[in-house]
């Protein structure tokens, strides 16, 4: 069997991580075009729910659900301005500027608009997701668990109540009756990191974080050691018996009274004590409710506040230059994304065209004997002139613009083999012409000189 021929600006490299990630988003893109009408109506439901890209129905619930996830949100923080207590108006002592009414019974109405929401998703995406293994793997997805808690407690709650699920009471707890289910409301907030992009970020800054955990972990061993240390010594400066201290030092500063009781006491007081400082000291934050009187205590606490410098500084930098790296790693999922949302809609525009063959020629992918200009490849391949093209016309573009880089190593071997001796062939065609030519000159120089003679 004749081998194919290859472009002689190809490189034999193994295909990149990139290249296979754009074209597995490319050929997902393809499966959903395809797949609708194979699918059953509770895959079809499913994979509406839980993929944003599949169709435009599929965007629009995703946009919808995130709003509805802000105006909870929204809702949950504006409950706290709920005037509190039981003054009739908003003077104080309260603490918000909302009248209890109408604001508690709207906010009240809204969140039991956004539970049914919540429930009415969630019920529909697990009782769609498949069989017996299917419906296990989703209710134990982190995700999904955060999607249970934003509703499953308002239910149990309400209906413990007394009366059940009654309207809201001016008490001490605000809107919702009871303050830690209202806390546990705002978990909802993290079903935004199912987006994909964002899902991305928390990857790289928990893998930055994973990847820091020795350096962390001596820094914590350090700070440890080092907090009781400089605990140790402040305390023996500052506490309210130390010979440093007398009564005018005590009254001038306002830290102790005569009998050394005040702040002074309560900042420097024990050994433990002594610690808040230190730690806002060393991570030079000081609040400036606890500092040293005396002038060694002041002396020392620059010391503090340097050795803190040090101390946090070096570990700190490894993290920084981890996130770095996993910055770089993931870069090729960042690209991978961008060409999943570049065909998300099944359409290739002029801008998504330009944007592929920029990232084609960083890697140094595209033919050098193809003319690459974006008007011309327009022209071209978008044949019904709409000023995009489809997926179909778009991968006879990329088979032509693109260098098809061969991944397996046995293949390259043998295409290598193949043009050594291709190459070979041409020497030796070569060798014989100039032969030729060499002969047919002596030749010539002979039948010149018989003439000259």
């Amino acid at each position: 069997m004749t081998p194919t021929r290859i472009d002689q600006n190809a490189t034999l490299e193994p295909e990149s991580p990139e290249s296979r990630r754009v074209s597995e988003a490319t050929r997902q893109m393809e499966e959903r075009q395809r797949s609708p009408r194979n699918r059953s109506l509770r895959e079809h439901i499913s994979i509406t729910m839980e993929d944003p890209e599949d169709s435009r129905v599929a965007k629009a619930i995703s946009i919808f659900m995130m709003l509805v996830i802000l105006i909870s949100t929204v809702c949950f923080i504006l409950e706290s301005e709920v005037c509190d207590g039981l003054a009739p108006s908003c003077d104080p002592p309260t603490t918000g500027f909302l009248a209890w009414d109408p604001w508690s019974y709207i906010f009240y109405y809204a969140e039991w608009v956004s539970v049914l929401i919540f429930t009415g998703d969630y019920m529909i995406r697990i009782s769609t997701c498949g069989g017996g293994k299917e419906i296990w793997a989703f209710f134990w997805s982190v995700m999904n668990l955060i999607d249970l808690v934003a509703w499953l407690p308002f239910w149990i709650i309400g209906a413990a109540s007394d009366p059940p699920f009654g309207l809201p009471q001016r008490d001490s707890s605000g809107v919702g009756g009871v303050g830690f289910v209202r806390a546990i409301r705002l978990v909802r907030v993290f079903r935004v990191f199912k987006a994909g992009k964002l899902r991305l970020g928390i990857k790289l800054f928990a893998g930055a974080l994973v990847a820091s955990v020795e350096p962390m972990s001596i820094l914590c061993l350090v700070l440890t050691v080092t907090v009781i240390i400089f605990s140790s010594i402040i305390w023996l400066m500052e506490k309210p018996d130390s010979a440093l201290i007398d009564d005018h030092l005590c009254l001038t500063t306002g830290m102790c009274d005569e009998e050394r009781q005040g702040m002074q006491a309560l900042c420097f007081g024990t050994i433990p004590s002594c610690f808040w400082w230190t730690l806002t000291t060393m991570t030079t934050v000081g609040y400036g409710d606890c500092y040293p009187i005396t002038i060694p205590g002041k002396m020392f606490s620059i010391v503090v506040m340097m050795g803190g410098i040090s101390v946090l500084a070096l570990p700190i930098t490894v993290l920084g230059s981890n996130f770095e790296k996993m910055v770089a790693m993931y870069a090729e999922d960042a690209k991978a994304v961008s060409s999943a949302d570049m065909v998300n809609d099944g359409l290739v525009s002029e801008i998504e065209l330009r944007e592929f063959l920029v990232t084609k020629k960083a890697e140094n992918a595209l033919r050098k004997d193809v003319d690459t200009f974006v008007p011309k490849l327009m022209e071209k391949y978008d044949l019904e002139g709409k000023g995009s093209l489809t997926l179909e016309q778009f991968h006879k573009l990329e088979e032509r613009v693109c260098i098809k880089r061969i991944a397996d190593p046995d293949a390259e071997m043998r295409e290598l083999k193949r043009l050594v001796l291709h190459t070979a062939d041409s020497l030796n065609t070569l060798i014989a012409k100039v032969d030729r030519i060499h002969n047919k000159l002596n030749d010539g120089v002979s039948k010149v000189s018989d003439l000259a003679h």
